[in-house]
């Protein structure tokens, strides 16, 4: 029969280089789980979401700003923002207001 020798480079590495919770630290680590579990389940769903190109150009850039304007008056919020050749585009996205945490 064929045994298998432990290689040394590898012994009590992995048990070595996992960080152990201390006894103390325990209801601690539990803790941050939990708010972080409820953080999820209490964040806003997108109700809508809309793309806005706006061009950097003299003449089309001021259409492109009352479009956001009025984005931002009907209750949108910009979540992110993409930078193209011409402009960019906004992403903007209205969120339900009863799980809404703002």
């Amino acid at each position: 029969m064929e045994t298998k020798t432990k290689s040394p480079y590898f012994e009590g590495k992995v048990k070595d280089d996992v960080p152990k919770i201390g006894i103390n630290d325990e209801g601690k680590f539990v803790k941050q789980f939990e708010e972080a579990a409820d953080k999820a389940m209490t964040r806003s769903k997108i109700v809508e979401i809309r793309f806005i190109g706006v061009e950097f150009d003299y003449k089309k850039v001021r259409i492109g700003q009352d479009i956001v304007n009025r984005t931002l008056a009907e209750g949108f919020q910009p979540l992110k923002d993409i930078i193209t050749e011409s402009g960019l585009v906004l992403i903007m996205v209205k969120r339900d207001e009863e799980s809404c945490p703002i």
